[in-house]
């Protein structure tokens, strides 16, 4: 009912954060809009904590209103698992509000602010070539989630999966074989039987 919801978000600005963040959570679940304008002074003021679960009750309401905000504090960097929720609201919002910002995320400084971005991905890449450079990344976690959305990408993305079974780090070669395997392009036996041979 209208009276509970106003009740639910007046608690907004009282209490702990563990009851502000059940609140946020009891809000994005009633799915109702009239919540946005407080949740969104609690995604850019809150704790840190605070504002992963406001930015995922966000996302279920489809707030687009939060996008310019999420956007900013995805490119501010910091803990890994807040960055997912924020990449995961943004992505429940509207799939396509990441691309305009796609290029600066997946170049950002912060290696946690590149992992979340391409977790969030999925398949859903419009433009594969922005994962070239990233089969490079200095962090191999960068680099296996890079080869695992090549995969599922044009045949030109060939060359950077079979060059990726020379990585010094083992998890890396190993997703470029399941990447290879997974791509079904029959020009890389020849590439992979020579390489295990000279092994």
């Amino acid at each position: 009912t209208p009276q509970i919801v106003e009740a639910l978000v007046a608690g907004l600005s009282q209490g702990q954060i563990g009851e502000q963040a059940e609140l946020v959570e009891a809000l994005g679940r009633i799915g109702d809009p009239r919540a946005i304008g407080a949740m969104l002074s609690l995604l850019r003021e809150g704790d840190v904590w605070l504002r992963a679960r406001t930015a995922e009750a966000l996302g279920r309401l489809g707030a687009s209103e939060a996008v310019p905000v999420l956007l900013d504090l995805i490119a501010e960097g910091g803990e890994e698992e807040i960055l997912r929720a924020y990449c995961r609201a943004l992505h429940a919002i509207d799939p396509s509000a990441m691309s305009p910002a796609l290029p600066d995320l997946l170049a950002h400084g912060d290696p946690a602010v590149r992992r979340a971005a391409l977790e969030t991905l999925g398949t859903d890449l419009e433009d594969p070539t922005l994962l070239l450079p990233l089969t490079q990344d200095p962090d191999p976690v960068v680099r296996c989630a890079a080869i695992r959305l090549l995969s599922h990408s044009s045949p030109s993305s060939l060359e950077p999966l079979l060059l990726a079974l020379l990585d010094e780090d083992g998890g890396v070669r190993r997703a470029a074989v399941r990447a290879i395997a997974a791509s079904g392009a029959d020009q890389a036996l020849a590439p992979l039987e020579s390489l295990y041979k000279e092994e």
